[in-house]
């Protein structure tokens, strides 16, 4: 007996096109955000075409403002431009809180411009559980070149101490966090093309009488003599991470 599919088939010859098998490659060919690392399932994204109004965003220093933006993106037409002006201390953060199902492997995407003259940028996720909450943070030192995480006694321990992010309005560096939430422990970094491997380390944590939840917040300083700008786009929450 013969096997194989039928001639009009999903597996049939074809000429001039390649079948697609993958249903996430089709997805990426239909203009998805989540085409960096495309592991774990989405809880939430937000590629900002429809503003701010999906954040909670708080600024220090006087002239420090985050805006809705068309001059440079990642995908689609908007971004999120940050202004920090120089000669003080300024700083953006923008946070989400996020409910979630059960607990798993959490991931934390983004994709941030470091344009001109910004001096540090950081991720945050906060797992709110068992009224406790447990911050996770990685931070890219612009001006030193670190990366660094936190640890559970808040100081920040260097993943690299020579990292050097091409500086440049449309170019759009992938920063990528995955904890395990139900270990309380860090599990990876990727930033661009390099994966940090953060497995056994612990965030710090503090009492806290909220409820359950994923708070995720990017935050962007500049303390510099000149003004500093950023572009954060296509921010994603993924939960089953491997």
């Amino acid at each position: 007996m013969a096997h194989g599919g039928e001639d009009w088939g999903r597996y049939a010859p074809a000429k001039t096109i390649f079948t697609v098998q993958d249903l996430g490659e089709l997805a990426a060919r239909l203009k998805s955000i989540d085409t960096f690392d495309r592991r774990g399932n989405i809880i939430w994204l937000d590629d900002f075409e429809s503003g701010l109004s999906k954040w909670g965003v708080d600024t220090v220093g006087a002239g420090t403002d985050l805006k809705p933006s068309a001059e440079f993106c990642r995908s689609g037409a908007f971004a999120a431009k940050g202004t920090l002006p120089g000669g003080v201390s300024a700083s953006i953060t923008m946070s989400h809180y996020e409910p979630f199902p059960v607990l798993s492997n959490f991931g934390f995407e983004c994709h941030i411009s470091l344009y001109r003259k910004v001096t540090a940028a950081r991720l945050y996720l906060y797992l709110l559980y068992g009224a406790t909450s447990y911050n996770f943070s990685v931070r890219y030192d612009v001006a030193n070149k670190k990366l660094q995480y936190q640890d559970e006694d808040q100081a920040l321990q260097d993943l690299a101490t020579d990292l050097s992010l091409y500086n440049s309005n449309n170019c759009f560096h992938a920063f990528k966090l995955v904890v395990d939430s139900a270990k309380r422990e860090y599990k990876r970094l990727i930033v661009d093309d390099t994966t940090y491997l953060l497995d056994t380390f612990k965030p710090w944590s503090n009492p806290t009488g909220a409820a359950n939840l994923l708070a995720p917040a990017i935050a962007i300083a500049n303390s510099g003599d000149d003004d500093g700008f950023t572009y954060v786009d296509d921010v994603i929450l993924t939960q089953n991470e491997p």
